[in-house]
């Protein structure tokens, strides 16, 4: 029961136990072999919490390496890099690091933090790739030109194509991308009215992955969103995130990604569709460009590589025409859901 609750992150005693060097449960005695943590988190227990000792650490792995040392997050890397160090916080030499990154960062600036010596880059894509990002192998890329206020429905019509089967080779589930937590917030909220509404099924199906489903006060403390249940008896079929949700979020049998919002930097593009074709996989990335995007996302894509892969669709418009008439009532319905 000790080793389990040691695995629980919200069983802080335990977990600290096992994370201690000395004084723990028999489980844990010899510490952690593996401690997965955020930055700021990670520092907490090195600055306050009794026994945390890092002064047995080999390796040192940053996932999402270009988003954490872009970020100061409490001096994170000195902090680390001292703790683990020898006496009078000299780094140790036998500490190997590890940067993970589908847009891995060559900026000197950011890497001179973790005192690389001797770095070798190393690219999982194709050697014939220049560009410095890349998207899956496997993925279908489309474009669909909507008004703003057109592109509710748009969006409607391409999950109801999918659900439908109109997107093949890919998982049943999709993810909606939204540039900001306030605006995924309000698209889930009309998803979940629009489905019952319109006899799609129930609200239950649409899941949303943003800070605003937290529940909390978004304190330090504050119990991260989990990811929901996708696919299977009950579980979700549409999941609405903000971008925050765009990185290490691997969701099953996602087969479609819809960016609601025309997204800002091509790295943002690359991490949003990552979601799909995972693995070798299959699958459709949709982006929703209003009037006069068109050329901006083209640049964006532009620097990927391969743009020619990306082509204009339209919509299945028997859906659209079916939506319509009940779009007002339903509007209508969303504010107040969102003014209780």
């Amino acid at each position: 029961a000790r080793a389990r609750a040691a695995l629980d992150p919200y069983c802080v005693d335990a977990a600290l136990a096992a994370a201690a060097a000395g004084g723990a449960p028999e489980e844990a005695e010899a510490g952690a072999d593996i401690v997965v943590a955020t930055p700021g988190r990670l520092v907490e227990h090195i600055e306050t919490t009794p026994g945390f000792s890092l002064a047995h650490l080999r390796l040192l792995v940053v996932d999402e390496a270009d988003r954490l040392l872009g970020q100061g997050y409490q001096d994170w890397i000195g902090v680390v890099l001292r703790a683990a160090g020898g006496r009078g916080g000299a780094e140790r030499a036998d500490v190997r690091k590890l940067l993970f990154s589908a847009t891995a960062t060559r900026d000197p600036r950011r890497l001179a933090a973790l005192g690389l010596t001797r770095p070798v880059f190393l690219d999982a894509g194709s050697a014939a790739r220049r560009s410095q990002f890349s998207v899956p192998a496997g993925l279908r890329e489309y474009t669909v030109a909507c008004t703003a206020e057109q592109k509710p429905l748009a969006l409607v019509a391409l999950l109801r194509e999918h659900a439908a089967g109109g997107f093949p080779g890919g998982g049943s589930a999709a993810v909606v991308f939204a540039s900001s937590v306030d605006s995924a917030h309000r698209l889930a909220r009309l998803l979940q009215v629009v489905w019952p509404s319109a006899r799609y099924g129930p609200a239950r199906q649409i899941a949303e992955i943003s800070a605003a489903s937290r529940g909390g006060g978004g304190g330090r403390r504050a119990a991260p969103a989990a990811a929901p249940a996708v696919g299977g008896a009950g579980g979700a079929s549409v999941v609405v995130c903000s971008d925050g949700a765009s990185r290490g979020m691997d969701l099953p049998g996602v087969g479609l990604v819809v960016n609601y919002d025309c997204p800002s930097f091509a790295r943002t593009y690359v991490h949003r569709v990552g979601r799909t074709a995972r693995a070798g996989r299959q699958g459709t990335a949709v982006v929703l460009l209003k009037a006069g995007q068109a050329a901006a996302f083209g640049r964006i894509r532009a620097l990927i590589g391969d743009a020619d892969k990306v082509a204009a669709r339209g919509l299945m418009k028997n859906t659209v025409a079916g939506l319509a008439p009940i779009f007002p009532a339903c509007m209508g319905r969303l504010r107040e859901v969102l003014e209780a």
